[in-house]
């Protein structure tokens, strides 16, 4: 571990200044910590649901 503290970020807005639905949000929350390791996932969700990787080093993802 290179840096024992962890960067946590919280955050909200509504859908509409993104150009979503009225009365809806857009939410992130996001957790990381430096450390000396490397490992490249890419996970992709679409309203919540996993998505299948179209090859591991693809970034593009493909519905189920």
């Amino acid at each position: 571990m290179l840096h024992p503290n962890v960067f946590y970020a919280l955050g909200d807005r509504p859908a509409e200044t993104y150009g979503g639905i009225a009365g809806t949000h857009i939410g992130v929350e996001v957790a990381m910590q430096w450390n000396s390791g490397y490992n490249e996932n890419v996970l992709c969700f679409t309203n919540n649901i996993p998505s299948v990787t179209v090859a591991p080093t693809s970034r593009v993802c493909a519905p189920r």
